[in-house]
């Protein structure tokens, strides 16, 4: 990994708190729980569909963040 400044450690360290943080994790599993939930009353073809479109919300996320990383070097 590249080196970072005392100042980006500053800057994003309390954003990055947030992510591991014991709140975030409980919010999470909550969500998580009631999709799974609610996942019980669809059929096989919407589930199928609803796959897909959290299949592309995930290459998006990962694209933002390989563009923030490659910005991140200039």
């Amino acid at each position: 990994f590249p080196t970072r400044r005392s100042s980006d450690l500053k800057r994003y360290g309390s954003w990055f708190a947030g992510y591991v943080s014991e709140s975030y994790r409980r919010t999470n599993q909550m969500l998580i729980d009631r999709i799974d939930a609610l996942s019980g009353f669809i059929d096989e073809k919407t589930a199928e569909h609803l796959c897909g479109i959290f299949e592309k919300c995930c290459l998006f996320d990962l694209r933002f963040w390989d563009m923030v990383y490659a910005m991140g070097g200039n």
